[in-house]
């Protein structure tokens, strides 16, 4: 079944708002979780810092091998952040909100392909749309 423009964009709706909704459940568990202990809120700003250093400078030069102080140094702060979160009782993946479709992460699209999900939620939303046009006829009147 071809979709029209307006079935298109209510699918695609249906993956923003999947998407607003993982956002929001996201910022509401860092929140939670950063009042409990800010120093994760610390700790997740110098990896952030770290990281974006570390891509400027692979992106300024080439990397020679061992040069990669900066790499150990952003495992052991996200290990820290880990060991900090289990004490206060935070599972390890807490700021880890899943995906309803984990293989085009809600998005509808893999390598520039519909995901499985996207025919799936249009069969959902549309499937029996034309239905009530063949009640009557069978395949003889076709």
């Amino acid at each position: 079944m071809a979709l029209s423009d307006e079935q298109y964009n209510q699918i695609m709706g249906v993956y923003d708002e999947r998407q607003s909704v993982r956002r929001l459940e996201i910022e509401r568990r860092k929140k939670r979780l950063y009042a409990r202990l800010p120093e994760v809120a610390e700790m997740e700003d110098e990896i952030r810092r770290m990281a974006i250093a570390e891509v400027g400078r692979r992106l300024g030069r080439s990397v020679a091998k061992g040069e990669n102080k900066n790499i150990q140094k952003i495992q052991k702060l996200h290990q820290k952040k880990i060991r900090a979160m289990g004490k206060a009782g935070f599972d390890e993946d807490f700021l880890e909100v899943p995906f309803v479709c984990e293989v085009c992460q809600d998005t509808g699209y893999v390598n520039g392909k519909r995901c499985s999900c996207f025919s799936q939620l249009s069969l959902e939303l549309f499937g029996d749309s034309h239905t009530d046009q063949l009640e009557g006829h069978s395949l003889h009147d076709f």
